[in-house]
């Protein structure tokens, strides 16, 4: 009559399947004083249909036990013998996944730290006691071709069958995938289908995979960034090429496809992804610069524009192209605090330079430069540094003359000159005109999906 209750730990290493049928047997036959616990690293082929239809199985897995908010900050205060503050916390919940024996490591170290706040930062799973916790009870029990998969993939941010054959090479991936979601083995399910590996797995992973092979995380980095590319997930390629070190990539990624981010304001991407890329080369490209300043200056960056500007001009190694594209992007900064005659000065410099090398090639800047973008940006440069200057019927020819420009017609730009040339007639006196051409940018955006870009201020302001 006295309750019992019968617990078998690691049930993951029974291997025999006459064992998997007698244990289903017996917990159908048990009396009802017998609770029976089976713990186990993943799902066991075990018959439990009927038992789950007669209510008489409770099933905990990953997500269950995983820790919250509050029982984390008190299991650290348990085990290490100190508090941490709310964010510090969630930053520890966030970079274990609520993992307890990830936070009770984290809470042993926090013992002998001094600075809490640098340590959970740094928290990751090539910290020592968490490398050699999972090192020995993940690690060692992984077969090897299981063991190879993890260090072809954890590179990756995400998951999917697709991408993981692409990036071993191999048609495994399904099976693969398959097999580490029954084991449980550090997987989280994102959306789509999608997966991915527990962050201080994933820690662990890539310090394994530096040590065994240092050079491969770069080829592995690549073979996903063109397949995200080709895939549509244009920031997660750039993240990819940027992680291997591939500056030279990433400046030609995106001037194939950074007019997508350009034309949806997200400029300050593209700048932080080029200056990334330029930090990583010791002698960038020219066009990685020209790109980043378009990039600077459509995100509203002008201190850092200018800079940028200035440490293109120093390079011994421009073409008359890469000079009129920096020199017309330089100009772009009247919208800021360039002065009207400097203005005049470099879009000038631009249009000469252009004249005079009719063949010069002209950097192709977040795709949406070139030659004609050129022409077009130092005309409608030197239309606002008139109208800046207030010498109206000057500024209204020149918007005129640049909106015959091939660049002009571009669907960002096309507002631009609308908008300015309505400002300079509304500065006039003439607000029929004015109006007309202010609802023309304003119709021409909307039509072209444009009407969030900051292209139409100057029909705003009109």
């Amino acid at each position: 009559g006295r309750e019992v209750t019968l617990l078998i730990d690691d049930a993951q290493h029974l291997q025999n399947p006459s064992l998997w049928s007698a244990l289903a047997t017996l917990f159908e036959r048990l009396p009802r004083n017998v609770r029976f616990v089976l713990a186990s690293r993943w799902d066991l082929p075990l018959r439990l249909s009927r038992l789950r239809l007669e209510g008489r199985v409770v099933e905990l897995r990953a997500d269950a036990l995983a820790f919250r908010l509050e029982e984390s900050r008190a299991l650290i205060a348990d085990v290490a013998g100190r508090s941490v503050t709310e964010s510090q916390g969630a930053a520890l919940v966030a970079r274990t996944d609520g993992w307890a024996a990830g936070l009770q490591l984290a809470a042993i170290s926090l013992q002998r730290e001094v600075n809490v706040e640098a340590f959970i930062r740094q928290f990751a799973g090539n910290e020592r006691l968490v490398a050699d916790y999972l090192t020995e009870e993940v690690m060692a029990d992984l077969e090897p071709e299981l063991r190879h998969f993890l260090l072809r993939t954890c590179v990756l941010d995400w998951l999917s069958v697709d991408l993981c054959n692409a990036v071993t090479g191999s048609e495994d991936a399904a099976a693969m995938l398959d097999l580490l979601v029954r084991r449980s083995l550090f997987m989280i399910p994102i959306d789509d289908g999608r997966l991915r590996y527990h962050h201080l797995f994933a820690d662990l992973l890539r310090y394994h995979l530096h040590v065994e092979d240092p050079g491969g995380a770069r080829d592995l980095r690549r073979r996903a960034a063109w397949w995200l590319a080709d895939n549509g997930d244009v920031a997660g390629a750039v993240e990819q090429l940027i992680a291997a070190q591939d500056a030279r990539e990433v400046t030609e990624l995106l001037e194939r496809r950074g007019q997508e981010f350009f034309e949806r304001e997200e400029s300050a991407t593209l700048s932080r992804w080029l200056d990334a890329a330029r930090r990583l080369d010791p002698a960038p490209p020219a066009r990685l610069e020209v790109s980043l300043l378009a990039a600077q200056l459509a995100a509203h960056e002008s201190g850092s524009a200018s800079e940028t500007y200035r440490r293109v001009r120093r390079r011994v190694d421009l073409s008359p192209g890469d000079i009129a594209a920096a020199a017309a992007l330089h100009a772009c900064l009247g919208l800021y605090d360039l002065p009207p005659n400097e203005v005049r000065r470099a879009a000038a410099e631009a249009r000469d330079l252009l004249a005079a090398f009719g063949d010069a090639a002209v950097v192709d800047f977040l795709g949406v430069g070139g030659r004609d973008a050129v022409a077009f940006l130092a005309e409608g440069m030197l239309a606002l540094a008139d109208l800046f200057d207030a010498e109206l019927d000057a500024s209204a020819r020149q918007f005129v003359l640049a909106g015959a420009l091939p660049g002009a017609q571009y669907r960002v730009w096309r507002p631009y000159i609308l908008g300015g040339l309505g400002l300079a007639r509304a500065l006039q006196g003439r607000a029929r005109d004015a109006e007309t051409l202010a609802q023309s940018a304003v119709d021409f955006a909307q039509a072209n999906g444009t009407a969030h870009h900051h292209s139409l201020v100057f029909a705003q302001l009109a």
